[in-house]
């Protein structure tokens, strides 16, 4: 039984006569549908599609649901990623800046070896592929290079493809990277200041090879008299 109960002239006034089996809203006589013996308002009964499914959504409504959770979980993944590359980029693109720093400084001191001497300011880096970066005629004396390829720019420059600086203070050397926003941000002062944390790995203080060998070399130890306690040595 599936019909619908139509008053042409429906009166606001009519009182109500039946009440709807899902959502218990009084209903006038023109307000009612009638299904399975049982009396609905037109909304509810409008959800449903027959009888039996009565009290259960349409399948529509499901797929909806489902897809706004899948549309909420990529939503959520993409915002992680977007806030965490930041630092993960950070992180991993600062180490390998420093790695290249080390690999630089590695190439300065086998030089320094050869020559006895980190560079110049004037001459620079240059000076790992040319023995004569200032064209004084002269060149420099014992030197065995080329250390790094020539014309090799990569060999000189940091991860982010800017070449970096060398440059000295107090009688130290360093080499320094522009970082990713290819500007100075931070100015050595010298090898004990301590950068801030966000341009520590674009900084390496160079240390000469026999500085450290003395460093790490066990010098003898001088011993007293020995002290006789008790008779025993």
């Amino acid at each position: 039984m599936n019909n619908r109960v139509t008053v042409h002239q429906p009166n606001s006034q009519a009182p109500f006569v039946a009440r709807c089996s899902l959502c218990n809203k009084d209903l006038r006589e023109h307000d009612l549908i009638v299904r399975g013996g049982k009396i609905y308002c037109i909304e509810c009964a409008e959800k449903y599609t027959t009888p039996s499914e009565v009290g259960k959504p349409k399948p529509y409504i499901l797929w909806v649901l489902i897809g706004t959770s899948v549309l909420l979980a990529v939503v959520g993944v993409v915002i992680a990623v977007v806030s965490i590359t930041p630092f993960l980029e950070g992180g991993l693109m600062g180490s390998a800046n420093r790695v290249r720093l080390k690999e630089v400084e590695g190439k300065l001191n086998e030089m320094y070896m050869d020559i006895g001497r980190y560079p110049s300011v004037e001459e620079g880096l240059e000076l790992l592929t040319d023995d004569d970066p200032l064209d004084t005629g002269e060149g420099v004396k014992n030197w065995y290079g080329p250390y790094i390829p020539i014309g090799d720019e990569n060999a000189i420059s940091d991860v982010f493809g800017k070449r970096l600086v060398y440059g000295e203070t107090g009688g130290s050397y360093y080499i320094q990277s522009l970082g990713k926003n290819g500007k100075i941000d931070y100015i050595p002062i010298n090898p004990y200041d301590k950068p801030p944390p966000d341009v520590d790995d674009n900084i390496l203080w160079l240390k000469p090879p026999e500085k450290e060998k003395k460093e790490n070399s066990e010098e003898p130890q001088e011993f007293g008299d020995p002290v006789v306690r008790g008779g025993w040595w």
